[in-house]
């Protein structure tokens, strides 16, 4: 079933080069847009300019003349429909102009193309009547549009009086803008219909009165979207700070996209990304916005503009932030719209850069989540305008960041927040010194995957990253390649996984640490039972490998050559294991073969001390214990 919007008009009655078409009022992700026009020009062989990413599926123009003027009829698929600019600008010759754009949804799979189109102008023109023969589509089913324009003299209507058997009226309209029938006018009339296989039978119109009547034609097939499913990200703050090394996508990727727009936060999510970070700032008329400076020069690369708090919404609106766009501004957003769009699936923190509007924005806060969903920011040294105790007084777990240059201040001002932050290059001192609070850190602001680790390494619990496009997520959600991923049990800690070759990876049971798994070729790896701390593995040649029991410490294993290895129950003592490389294999009960293939055992058999021999096979385990 055809599913088309809202057309948009627009036209010029004087002989100008160019007209404009503002956006389609309900135009939205997924749809094609349709855009259709026609001119009054009969001599001067000027072929249209469209805006950048329409494609002609009429015929091509083959000059104007009295009888076949300039017309034609161009798609569009929008992706962002946010991202489309307020109005469009169509040009040619200096003529009187007439055209419309209309939002279609495509419900046809596979690829959106044209399967065919009819004679430039039609087949059959006269002064009134204008017809196109039928033709075989190169593919069905297909919808086609047709597109009649005449030339209307005063008394005239735009509107055929017999319009064409089989199609469906989408818009109609002619260059002054309205009904009125003086004086003389170019008509536009625009229709579908759908064809259920590669015939298309011809059709005709006619302006009774009217001169100049053409028609042009085109069939579309395909463009039918598969909607994008974004993953759920951290459950709860609980969950969130209960996973090591959690990511936090500051600003949705400030160092990838427009900072804070609707597109960054939809990339980091895509990218896996479970908590959001977004600043706020109040315009005059008391709309809350996504906007971490005080005015919007930076991230609409302007000078001169006023700060947000002396402008209205409506006139912030008239901005776009170009930062980091790669040609394609992405408008400002209220934080309300945020909110409503991601505290259902993900933890979001949220720094109010204006204090003056507490209850408002708590309020706001409570009506999305509240304390479950939602972190409130702001700068360590002080109690952020008091947002600290607000915040903290209704629930909210408080993040207070601070910078090494902060050091000397983190004992006074640490207590006013249950979350510190510390930039990730601090010292180590540093470090340790915000650390021994006793409260998760969040180190900021990572920029590359070096600086993550740094920050993990550092001791912090959660890192903000600016390069959401470069750190791989540590989140609810990660997702790094193709393929089968399932999860059972209650994963308490976060899960990793990298994936280079084909076949499943199941983890099923309790997985209260990082599970990290690297496949270098076909097969399939299972972990089960309860992994207590790190499971790594690499495999390198094809087979089965499997890992049951509980394993209560961390098991490497090294794989030289196809077979199975495998480690079940509980290994108190040492595991009599043939190794056909060098590797280190640590199992329950704490025995150990290190890379240098030597063994050593204190008086206690469950704890290492220096190195013996071990023989290439190992030998049943002799316990002795050590002077």
């Amino acid at each position: 079933m055809a599913v088309f919007g809202t057309p948009a008009f627009g036209g010029t009655s004087t002989a100008v080069n160019s007209f404009s078409i503002s956006k389609p009022v309900d135009l939205v992700d997924g749809q094609v847009l349709l855009l259709f026009a026609t001119d009054q020009e009969s001599s001067t062989a000027v072929s249209w300019t469209v805006p950048a990413g329409f494609t002609l599926f009429s015929a091509p123009s083959a000059g104007p003349s009295s009888t076949r003027r300039y017309g034609g009829m161009w798609w569009k698929s929008v992706s962002d429909a946010a991202a489309e600019p307020a109005s469009y600008t169509v040009q040619n010759s200096a003529s009187r102009k007439v055209g419309m754009l209309i939002p279609w949804t495509p419900d046809a799979p596979g690829t959106l193309e044209g399967v065919g189109y009819g004679t430039f102008g039609g087949d059959t023109v006269a002064a009134a009547t204008a017809s196109f023969n039928g033709r075989t589509l190169s593919k069905g089913p297909a919808i086609s549009f047709a597109a009649f324009a005449a030339e209307c003299t005063a008394g005239i209507s735009h509107a055929p009086t017999t319009p064409p058997v089989g199609y469906t009226m989408l818009g109609n309209a002619q260059n002054t803008l309205n009904t009125s029938t003086t004086g003389s006018r170019t008509a536009l009339w625009v229709g579908y219909r759908v064809e259920d296989d590669t015939t298309a039978d011809g059709a005709s119109a006619t302006f009774t009165g009217a001169s100049s009547t053409r028609v042009y034609t085109g069939s579309l097939t395909g463009g039918a979207t598969v909607p994008v499913t974004y993953p759920a990200g951290f459950s709860s703050v609980t969950a969130m700070l209960a996973t090591p090394g959690a990511t936090w996508a500051h600003r949705g990727g400030s160092a990838n996209w427009p900072e804070m727009s609707a597109y960054a936060y939809e990339q980091a999510v895509l990218a896996g990304y479970g908590a959001l970070e977004v600043s706020a700032q109040r315009t005059s008329d008391g709309v809350l916005v996504c906007l971490h400076d005080s005015s919007p020069n930076r991230t609409s690369q302007t000078t001169g503009l006023p700060d947000v708090s002396a402008m209205t919404w409506a006139q912030l609106q008239g901005y776009q932030n170009t930062l980091n766009s790669a040609g394609t501004p992405r408008p400002y957003m209220r934080l309300v719209d945020f909110l409503d769009r991601w505290t259902p699936t993900h933890v979001v923190i949220v720094d109010n850069k204006t204090n003056t509007n507490q209850t408002e924005f708590l309020d706001l806060l409570d009506a999305h989540g509240g304390p479950s969903k939602i972190v409130v920011k702001a700068y360590g040294v002080g109690t952020g305008g008091g947002i600290a105790s607000s915040a903290a007084a209704r629930g909210y777990q408080t993040w207070g960041y601070f910078y090494e240059a902060d050091a000397a201040l983190l004992t006074a001002n640490q207590g006013s927040w249950s979350i510190l932050g510390m930039e990730y290059a601090a010292a180590a001192g540093t470090w340790a010194s915000i650390l021994s609070f006793g409260k998760p850190v969040v180190g900021h602001i990572a920029a590359s995957q070096a600086n993550y680790n740094t920050a993990h390494a550092r001791g912090a619990r959660a890192v903000q990253v600016s390069n959401v496009a470069g750190v791989v997520a540590v989140g609810a959600s990660a997702r790094v390649a193709p393929g089968a991923l399932a999860m059972t049990g209650t994963a308490g800690r976060s899960i990793g996984m990298a994936r280079t070759g084909t076949g499943a990876v199941a983890l099923s049971g309790a997985a209260f640490a990082t599970v990290g798994v690297e496949r270098e070729s076909a097969g399939t790896i299972e972990l089960t039972a309860t992994g207590q701390a790190t499971f790594g593995v690499t495999r390198d040649a094809a087979g089965v490998l499997v890992f049951a029991g509980a394993a209560a410490v961390s098991i490497g294993v090294t794989r030289d050559a196809v077979g199975t290895v495998e480690l079940a129950g509980a290994a108190a003592f040492s595991v009599n294991v043939a190794v056909a490389g060098e590797g280190a294999l640590l199992l329950d009960g704490l025995g150990l073969l290190p890379a240098r293939s030597r063994l050593r055992f204190t008086d206690t058999p469950h704890r290492l001390s220096d190195l013996v021999e071990r023989p290439r096979p190992l030998p049943p385990p002799v316990w002795q214990p050590m002077l």
